[in-house]
């Protein structure tokens, strides 16, 4: 049960922190609607939701497959497109890192929501590309252990 000790760790505090920050945006949903950005809001909520939900995917194939069970093809294929779609939020991240570091650099040493939205996007965007690197070698070390226990039931 040690093996993949980390990834576990990581899905349930990625899943812990994105659950959070949701939380804390929807706190703030009037100021979204007041201040006529609700897409924003939506684009953050859905977002956040993806990335928890491919966390959950991971912490799900861990449990009900590891070390050496099928992992069904589609539950390979959902896993496939919550990797896709993991990256796709990393980039997303990192894009509005950027973005705040470019439009408001003047302002950052004022407004100190700046620098909590930099902090946020390196923190999740850091654990989830550690967690997507671990969830393919998670799912490799599965798919391997199982064809070698098929090769060993024939023999």
């Amino acid at each position: 049960m040690k093996n993949f000790l980390y990834l576990r760790i990581l899905a349930i505090t990625t899943c812990l922190i994105l659950v959070a920050c949701m939380i804390m945006i929807l706190t703030n949903w009037k100021q979204y609607l007041h201040g006529g950005t609700l897409n924003v809001l939506i684009i953050n909520e859905t977002i956040l939701s993806l990335m928890a939900a491919h966390s959950v995917i991971i912490l799900f194939i861990y449990y009900r497959y590891f070390p050496d069970k099928e992992i069904p093809k589609s539950m390979h294929v959902c896993y496939k497109v919550s990797r896709v779609v993991g990256w796709i939020c990393v980039v997303f991240l990192l894009v509005a890192m950027v973005t705040v570091l470019v439009f408001s650099g003047e302002d950052l040493e004022t407004e100190p929501e700046g620098y909590l939205t930099i902090y946020l996007c390196t923190t999740l965007s850091t654990l989830m590309m550690v967690q997507l690197f671990g969830g393919a070698r998670l799912v490799k070390a599965i798919r391997k252990n199982a064809r070698r226990q098929l090769e060993n039931s024939f023999a």
